[in-house]
C-alpha cells in the first residue's frame, strides 16, 4: 500500500486557528480532492472535528479517524456521541485507535493509496512510511495556534515538483493567499 502525506502550511509554520484552517483557498481544497478522491484519507479526532458537517465524511473516500478517546462504539461505531445521526452514513467512517490499525482497515476495504491529511502528530508518525509528500504552502504569517508537522527534519525526502516553480506563488481569484503545491518524494536507499 502506498502511504502518502498531504496538508497545507503557512510560511512560518501556521497548520490551524481554533481548529480551522487560518485561510480560505479553494484552489488548494480542489487539489486536495483530485489527490485524494477515491482513496482512503486517516485523520486525528480534532482534523475530523474541523470538517465542517456538510462536508463530513469527505466524499467518495473512505475516511479513518484515529483516535484513543472513542466511546459509545458499540451502540454507535460511526459517531462520536454528541453528532447528530444525519453527518455520516454507515461504513463510509471507520474509527480505530492507532495509525497501524488504520493502515489495516484501508487495506482490508481493498484500496491501494492511503493518505495522511492531520493532525501533525499523526502525519509526523506517518512521515516514515510515506512515500511522497504533498504539500501546500500557502502565503500565509498569521496567527496560528497549531504548527505544521515536522516532516522534512530527516533529510528522507527530495522535491519532485512543485506548481508554481519554487518561491513564488500563484493565486486564485477565490484564494484570499497565494499557494505553491509541492511534492516531495522519498530517497530510496542504495
Amino acid at each position: 500500500m502506498e502511504i502518502n502525506l498531504i496538508f497545507a502550511q503557512g510560511i512560518d509554520g501556521a497548520f490551524g486557528l481554533n481548529n480551522q484552517l487560518p485561510w480560505r483557498c479553494p484552489s488548494d481544497l480542489a487539489y486536495f480532492k483530485h489527490l485524494t478522491k477515491g482513496h482512503a484519507v486517516v485523520m486525528g479526532k480534532n482534523t475530523w472535528r474541523s470538517l465542517p458537517l456538510p462536508h463530513r465524511p469527505l466524499k467518495d473516500r473512505l475516511n479513518i479517524v484515529v483516535s484513543q478517546e472513542l466511546t459509545n462504539i458499540a451502540k454507535r461505531p460511526y459517531l462520536y456521541p454528541d453528532e447528530p445521526l444525519s453527518t455520516t452514513e454507515p461504513g463510509a467512517v471507520e474509527y480505530v485507535r492507532s495509525l497501524t490499525q488504520a493502515i489495516d482497515a484501508a487495506k482490508h476495504s481493498g484500496h491501494k493509496k492511503l493518505f495522511v491529511i492531520g493532525g501533525p502528530s499523526l502525519l509526523e508518525e506517518a512521515s516514515s512510511m510515506a512515500s511522497f509528500i504533498y504539500q501546500t504552502l500557502v502565503d500565509y504569517d498569521g496567527p496560528a495556534d497549531v504548527q505544521a508537522p515536522k516532516v522534512f527534519c530527516n533529510g528522507k525526502f527530495t522535491l519532485e515538483d512543485a506548481v508554481p516553480s519554487s518561491y513564488t506563488f500563484c493565486k486564485a481569484a477565490s484564494d484570499e493567499y497565494g499557494v505553491r503545491f509541492s511534492t516531495w518524494k522519498r530517497l530510496r536507499s542504495i
